[in-house]
């Protein structure tokens, strides 16, 4: 009975849970659907890792094509064991952004309208109708503006866009932010005028692309941003202007940033309207953005703009008439105003300069300024407020001067970026030198340098027309190493190469590594310096830039011990005094300023003399117990004709034996006798042996 008892209890309990609706493994599969999810991008370091993303989630929101990135929506307990993936680099949170306004925009009452001459204040102040005078309005740039998007305006020509924003493909403005920010920047000419004002852009000739990453309410989130942004490296945009801004940092936008600036792209972003010091908001205050303030009509920082050392330029940002949508214009202030009119200047000076980097056309900018505040850059107004400049000369490139003291002539003339100063085949050796950047260098930052003078070695770094070297007293400049410093360090490398004697010419130097000789008693005869711009290919070989005395190293197997670390220049290998013999070696130059090599042979006891062999071959027998009794060392090629190879070594019964030369034989033979240590060096050709010579080798 029982065991019915219990079968009818089961039956019992199972139709209760099932009728009641408790279904354990539905509560379970409920609990995961309602475990919160977030929206997370993952950056992973390599294809594992991407296919771990891939594999390991249900929702992917988006993959960027420019940073090895994912943006998905995943679990906590997800994201803790991608966390943990060494196939993972970090994971961010999907940070919130928005427009940089003061108060929301409305079309504009022709009443709030004001003017100067019947051009808006901020045409004005700015002289872009100087640059439209010049023949020049942007044409051919092509600008992104990141934003709510554009609506459709008669002022306004839009090239293409996108939208990365969720509930819509279409990039047309929604909010009219986008749209008031555009016409600050491509506005055209004389399509209407409102209460007698010509609005128009800074630059009307722009290609403007609509890239909406906020939505109608101006919010947005990091991903759709970075969306645009990969949207603007693939599709060859030449600004990116954005007028948006956070409080908090993202790594990976930072990444995003610089990839953007890398590929070429110049970046201008609001500083935002905190009206603090020290308050700029990101992007603005990434390093590879213009962080731009906002001026008022009395060209003085406006209350509500941001301030900080991340400020580079500034401009006009109050009451500020531009497009808005439904085809209306409006006025509104920020330095989402204010940052536009930098945008549009930019593309000014891109199509007048349409070969420099976005790093040169930052610096041109900068000629283009107004210093207001403080003399030079400050925390308000950075380098300035824009200001077109019709008659300055296009930028040129930095270039490199130099003169060199020469023996009987005397200081030669001046010569220039890749120019040979000195003498060749005259046998004069260069004694001092003077290196300079022009004045009117467009960055800034120094020149330094220091040479190596014979008998006095290194001396200190100079910089800037200072000469270095000796005048006077007969004594040659072997080697010099010369650097940038500064601005111009980040935007161009700096290539040397010298004439040396015996050597000719040696391959290029670069950025504060030596040139020349040292420890050879060779004079320089002559130099060509040049500036190449960061990251550029070389003027020619970098092969053997530096050439310095060469080093014999050597290393000896000993009995029990086995092979001892490696020692050089006449230090000893091997043991005195513990009745050890040497069994093998190896013998290798380092540095060696010569063609040829260093061969080498032992004799060796039961088996005579082996075969010669060469750099850090083996020479000997190991696992045999058989003792090295005599070896014969010499250069060859060219390494011989400058310098002579001494050896001695230290002999069972006699001790150390006389200095042997260049292929000589050293140690005994027919004595059975061990050799125990050596030492070996290198004289230069006729100098002075080390010690005796007498009685390098005993035979019976």
């Amino acid at each position: 009975m029982k065991p019915i008892k219990s079968s009818l209890l089961t039956i019992l309990s199972f139709l209760l849970m099932f009728f009641s609706g408790y279904h354990p493994s539905l509560v379970k599969a409920d609990e995961m659907a309602n475990e919160e999810k977030k929206e997370v991008i993952i950056v992973y370091k390599n294809e594992d890792g991407k296919e771990d993303i891939l594999e390991e989630t249900e929702k992917v929101d988006y993959e960027f094509q420019t940073v090895p990135a994912i943006s998905v929506t995943i679990t906590e307990d997800e994201i803790q064991q991608l966390e943990s993936n060494p196939n993972i680099d970090y994971i961010e949170e999907n940070i919130s952004f928005s427009i940089t306004e003061i108060e929301p925009l409305k079309a504009l009452q022709s009443s709030m309208a004001t003017s100067t001459g019947g051009t808006p204040w901020n045409i004005y102040e700015t002289n872009a109708r100087e640059s439209w005078n010049d023949g020049f309005t942007g044409a051919g740039v092509n600008v992104a503006v990141l934003d709510t998007g554009i609506a459709s305006h008669k002022e306004l020509t839009i090239a293409g866009g996108v939208s990365t924003v969720d509930y819509t493909n279409s990039w047309q403005d929604d909010n009219g932010h986008g749209t008031h920010v555009s016409g600050i920047i491509a506005a055209q000419p004389n399509i209407a005028s409102v209460n007698g004002l010509d609005i128009t852009g800074v630059a009307p000739g722009v290609n403007l692309f609509a890239v909406k990453v906020l939505d109608k309410a101006g919010s947005g989130n990091l991903q759709d941003i970075l969306e645009g942004l990969d949207w603007s490296i693939t599709n060859g945009m030449d600004i990116v202007n954005l007028s948006i801004g956070t409080s908090e940092y993202s790594k990976l936008f930072e990444q995003m940033i610089n990839k953007a600036y890398n590929s070429g792209i110049i970046i201008v972003a609001a500083s935002g309207n905190d009206g603090l010091q020290n308050s700029v908001n990101y992007p603005a205050k990434f390093t590879n953005t213009i962080g731009v303030s906002s001026v008022n009509q009395s060209l003085n920082i406006s209350n509500f703009s941001s301030t900080g050392n991340e400020v580079e330029f500034s401009a006009p940002g109050e009451n500020i008439i531009s497009t808005y949508k439904n085809g209306d214009y409006t006025i509104e202030s920020g330095t989402s105003q204010a940052t536009p009119h930098v945008t549009g200047m930019l593309a000014l000076l891109k199509e007048k300069q349409p070969n420099v980097t976005n790093s040169e056309l930052k610096t041109l900018l900068r000629n283009h300024t107004k210093d207001l505040g403080v003399t030079g850059r400050d925390p308000y107004y950075g380098y300035g407020m824009i200001y077109y400049q019709s008659n300055l000369s296009p930028v040129t490139s930095p270039s490199v001067s130099y003169s060199t003291h020469v023996q009987t002539y005397g200081w030669l003339d001046f010569v220039s970026n890749g120019e040979l100063s000195g003498t060749i085949g005259q046998a004069k050796r260069m004694e001092a030198i003077k290196v300079s950047l022009p004045k009117d260098n467009p960055y800034s930052g120094s020149i330094t340098y220091s040479t190596h003078v014979q008998g006095i070695g290194w001396l200190n770094n100079v910089s800037n027309g200072t000469i270095s070297g000796t005048l006077g007293q007969g004594k040659r400049m072997e080697a010099i190493k010369i650097q940038l410093s500064g601005e111009i360090a980040n935007y161009y490398d700096l290539y040397y190469r010298v004439h040396a004697q015996s050597f000719g010419w040696l391959g290029w130097a670069k950025n504060g590594q030596a040139s020349g000789t040292e420890g050879l008693s060779k004079r320089l005869e002559a130099i060509e310096i040049v500036l190449v711009k960061k990251g550029g290919q070389a003027p020619g070989s970098t092969d053997r830039a530096f050439v310095t005395k060469p080093t014999i190293n050597y290393t000896t197997h000993v009995q029990t011990y086995g092979w001892l670390e490696y020692v050089k220049d006449g230090a000893l290998s091997g043991t005195v005094g513990q009745s050890k013999r040497l069994e093998a070696i190896k013998i290798h130059l380092q540095n060696a300023p010569y063609s040829g090599s260093i061969t080498y042979s032992t004799h060796v006891q039961g088996i005579g003399w082996l075969n010669n062999v060469s750099n850090g071959t083996i020479s000997g027998t190991l696992g045999q117990g058989k003792r090295m009794e005599a070896i014969k060392i010499q250069l060859t090629g060219e390494l011989a004709n400058y310098y002579d190879v001494y050896y001695r070594v230290h002999a069972q019964s006699f001790g150390w034996l006389g200095w042997a030369k260049n292929g000589q034989v050293s140690g005994s033979a027919g004595l059975s006798k061990r050799l125990e240590a050596i030492e070996i060096l290198l004289v230069s050709k006729g100098g002075q042996a080390p010690g005796s010579t007498s009685l390098p080798f005993i035979k019976r």
